[in-house]
């Protein structure tokens, strides 16, 4: 399964109001998602401008989610989210290789029944 990215930011602000905790996320984690995190302290994300200060921690996931006012409890339950995503579409795309293979294999019994008959019709 795809490991989920999260970005903790440890700018000044943001890791004296709470980032310093969130890089102990690992120890607090539930066994169902240890080794399904890739957890990585980044260097001022520079949201906190925009919030004069009011957002921070901030917390960026699989480069694209941003997190504002982050806590482990909160960071723990969007992770859950994440996970299961992951593998609901790990899931489909099993599901859509199964149905191309089963697909392929309908084709050939097809040609090889017309094959079949073709030659007892000679």
């Amino acid at each position: 399964m795809k490991k989920v990215k999260i970005e903790v930011c440890c700018g000044t602000a943001c890791y004296l109001l709470g980032a310093a905790g969130l890089m102990e996320l690992e120890d607090k984690l539930p066994e169902a998602l240890k080794g399904l995190v890739d957890i990585q302290a980044s260097p001022c994300l520079g949201l906190c401008e925009r919030d004069n200060l009011g957002g921070a921690p901030y917390v960026r996931i699989n480069d694209s989610e941003i997190m504002s006012n982050v806590n482990v409890e909160k960071l723990i339950q969007t992770m859950k989210l994440h996970t299961n995503m992951n593998l609901l579409m790990e899931n489909a795309n099993a599901a859509k290789k199964k149905q191309e293979m089963y697909q392929q294999q309908r084709d050939v019994l097809w040609e090889h029944t017309l094959l079949l008959l073709f030659y007892l019709l000679l």
